[in-house]
């Protein structure tokens, strides 16, 4: 008989840990499991390449732009940030027996995994002393008492393990282990010469010119703008700078890029890869990622990378050259751009590519997780 696992997530909308959640729905051993999705909210980009056989909720009511779905949105909402337990009334999905529940975000979604009865599992994609946004959902001692809720806390990488441990005093109490983000290294090979509309109009659009290019959610902590202001001070038509993704940040960085002929901006892109394998160099000015997936995806269609320093990129480039320091300037930043336009360093890392663990590999991680957590 096959085992029920949940899983509890924010939505799928394009970033490292729903794409990771994907990858893993997609290649689950379906004789073993049967495997339920609870959102947030019922969105995301990523939404329609859920598998058939993943029954998919939404917990808070989608926006129709109307009156009424507003507010029901904004009480559900509420509900789910300050009184999360009601939902257990009157939500089914919450009375339901599963073998295990996996809260797949901090925050919120580990807030909700908490509801579910029986074996629970955390997983923490973040650093959580870089970045806090987890902590505008509950506080310190709150999130204490949540996590000592689950039988184990999964990390990324073992940078945001250390992070987590030094922040929270949690890990008397759960079981703890780092299982990398499954990626799919043939996957992403056959996309890179998967061309469509959009990627043409950009090979046209940047022709014979030095192309950069950086892909991910346009939010504060991938610091574009820093990236943005490096290009303006280059002041060379010849290269090129595209940014792939969106967000909340993508007025800002209009404006920060305003007047500049050589800065494209394309939006979200379901198959972001082929941009990157077009491109020259792939940079990311990222101040938090704990397992950083674009830039893996770069190293495995050969692109050169230069990147930030953080737990998460000391974790895949170790200390190679491509690997800057995290408090760079604008104007250092230039010029180690420039310095790799012009001697042409090789600054992926072939050895980096050769480390990442396969997809078996990760999925027999999750196995055995699952399964000892089921037999404690």
């Amino acid at each position: 008989m096959r085992k029920q696992l949940v899983f509890v997530m924010q939505n799928l909308k394009f970033g490292g840990a729903e794409k990771s959640l994907l990858t893993y729905l997609q290649h689950f051993d379906r004789d073993k499991y049967q495997v339920t999705l609870v959102l947030h909210t019922r969105e995301g980009e990523l939404l329609q390449q859920v598998p058939d056989d993943v029954a998919v909720y939404g917990l808070v009511p989608r926006d129709d732009h109307h009156l009424l779905s507003r507010v029901k949105r904004a009480v559900f909402f509420r509900i789910l940030k300050y009184w999360p337990g009601l939902l257990k009334l009157v939500h089914p999905v919450f009375r339901r027996s599963y073998a295990v529940t996996v809260g797949f975000m901090e925050g919120l979604s580990t807030e909700l995994a908490a509801l579910f009865r029986g074996p629970k599992i955390a997983w923490v994609h973040t650093d959580v002393q870089q970045n806090d946004w987890a902590d505008r959902y509950f506080r310190h001692y709150q999130q204490q008492r949540i996590y000592r809720q689950f039988n184990e806390i999964v990390f990324v990488s073992q940078g945001s393990l250390h992070h987590f441990n030094d922040k929270f005093a949690v890990s008397n109490t759960a079981h703890e282990r780092v299982i990398h983000n499954p990626i799919d290294l043939q996957h992403i090979r056959a996309q890179a010469d998967r061309h469509d509309t959009a990627v043409l109009n950009w090979h046209y659009d940047t022709t014979d010119s030095y192309r950069i290019v950086t892909v991910g959610r346009l939010d504060p902590v991938k610091r574009i703008d820093l990236l943005i202001q490096a290009v303006r001070q280059l002041n060379d038509q010849n290269l090129t700078l595209t940014v792939v993704g969106d967000g909340s940040e993508l007025g800002a960085l209009h404006a920060a890029a305003d007047g500049a002929d050589n800065i494209f901006f394309v939006g979200f892109q379901r198959n972001p890869i082929p941009f990157v394998k077009a491109s020259d160099l792939f940079v990311s000015t990222s101040h938090v990622e704990s397992y950083p997936t674009a830039i893996i995806e770069a190293l495995v269609v050969h692109t050169p990378v230069l990147a930030t320093a953080n737990i998460g990129v000391r974790e895949v480039l170790h200390d190679s050259a491509a690997v800057l320091p995290a408090t760079i300037s604008a104007a250092d930043l230039a010029d180690r751009i420039h310095q790799q336009i012009v001697t042409g360093d090789q600054t992926r890392s072939q050895e980096s590519v050769a480390t990442i663990e396969t997809i078996p590999n990760i999925m027999a991680q999750y196995d055995q997780l699952f399964e000892e957590v089921m037999s404690r």
